[in-house]
């Protein structure tokens, strides 16, 4: 029997979390939110999720800051950056760290075809990725690398 895919959704704004919630529960996902980074990185630190939705800018811990430091500690959870106000530069560094994708608050329906199109390419990288491989040599030193 597989399992459905759980995801954590992060956003400060309530409204997004359940808009977002009830799309991808419809879409046959487990949802789990949190309303920062930090409540976030908690939830990461002991929880198994499939994906996740994160906001860009929040209080307490952003988005991105979460990011790095989930790839720094050599997380490849999947992660979607969802955000209203993202600068070129910021998509830039999102993508850098390994965000697969980046979408615009106002087209939020596009989120759960991401999320599946996310899932097919993670299952491929980690079919690739076998412990001590050079591909795990090579993401390791992406993530350890300075960022431009």
């Amino acid at each position: 029997m597989q399992t459905k895919p759980r995801i954590l959704i992060i956003d400060d704004e309530q409204d997004i979390i359940e808009v977002l919630s009830y799309m991808l529960k419809k879409d046959g996902m487990d949802v789990v939110s949190a309303i920062d980074g930090i409540e976030a990185l908690k939830l990461l630190n002991t929880e198994k999720f499939s994906g996740v939705v994160s906001d860009l800018l929040m209080p307490n811990m952003d988005g991105l800051e979460l990011l790095k430091i989930l790839r720094k500690n050599k997380n490849r959870v999947p992660f979607i950056f969802l955000s209203g106000n993202a600068t070129p530069v910021d998509k830039h560094d999102m993508i850098n760290y390994g965000a697969y994708e980046v979408v615009h608050k106002p087209e939020i329906e596009k989120i759960p075809d991401a999320l599946r199109k996310l899932f097919k390419y993670h299952q491929d990288v980690e079919k690739m990725i076998n412990p001590g491989s050079e591909a795990e040599d090579f993401l390791d030193l992406l993530n350890d690398s300075p960022k431009k």
